[in-house]
């Protein structure tokens, strides 16, 4: 009976020492996810912070036609020359920001 016991308890420490390795491997396994998801975090906030600056520039460029485009409106009516020439600049300026 003793010797019973003793296999038993052999046994269940085997099966003990098996569901720590198990319990260690899948603790580790989730340390990695977690860093792979805050590195995936990190990336979507600087994602984030360059849609919102791209977002910013854009409004920028669209303020500056608008005020551009008026600027030759009113210069085409008294220089039509002159106007052709503020047009190529601002075409050089929105090349310029969208490289």
């Amino acid at each position: 009976r003793f010797k019973q016991q003793e296999i038993e308890l052999e046994s269940l420490q085997e099966s003990n020492r098996f569901l720590e390795n198990r319990t260690m491997s899948q603790s580790d396994e989730l340390l990695k996810v977690n860093y792979e998801n805050d590195v995936l975090s990190n990336e979507m906030s600087v994602m984030h912070d360059q849609n919102v600056s791209w977002k910013v520039d854009n409004d920028r460029l669209k303020r500056m036609i608008i005020r551009l485009q008026a600027e030759i409106d009113r210069e085409d009516k008294i220089n039509p020359e002159t106007a052709t020439a503020a047009l190529e600049s601002v075409r050089a300026q929105v090349a310029n920001k969208i490289e």
